[in-house]
């Protein structure tokens, strides 16, 4: 089994818990609420993963990309949002991100609420962050696609 040290280019799922609705400052966001329940972001960093996924956890950063303004304690002053667990998929190529969406919204019943959210660099999905009002089953997200899961 990898090792979390270890790894170095991947494919992430990060869950986030958001207790109650909310909006964001986000120019390209900005009045949208977001629904209280659940929200997956997939990412991926093909190199320094662990750095990547490092940073989605410090509450501390400057907002660079969209899902930083679900992330940051500055924009979570009440609580908005909890990184509940983060699905990693080590070693996946960039293309896996968009498998993983489409499964999240065609297996789990996931829906694509926020489009254009965290998807810049890619021309294939209407967004990366994907919506439940329940937490999806993880045992059989896990067995499915053999991912390494992270307890924040």
């Amino acid at each position: 089994m990898q090792k979390i040290t270890d790894l170095k280019s991947g494919i992430y799922i990060l869950e986030l818990l958001a207790k109650k609705s909310f909006t964001i400052e986000s120019k390209q966001h900005k009045n949208i609420v977001f629904q209280k329940g659940y929200y997956y972001y997939t990412g991926s960093a093909q190199k320094n993963l662990l750095s990547r996924l490092n940073r989605h956890v410090r509450p501390d950063k400057i907002i660079n990309w969209h899902v930083d303004y679900l992330t940051t304690s500055v924009n979570n002053q009440e609580s908005k949002t909890v990184l509940s667990k983060i699905f990693i998929f080590p070693e996946k190529p960039k293309e896996f991100e968009c498998k993983i969406g489409l499964s999240l919204q065609k297996e789990y019943n996931c829906t694509a609420e926020i489009e254009k959210f965290g998807n810049g660099d890619c021309n294939n999905c209407i967004t990366h962050l994907y919506y439940s009002k329940k937490r999806i089953s993880q045992i059989h997200f896990i067995s499915l696609y053999q991912a390494t899961v992270l307890r924040i």
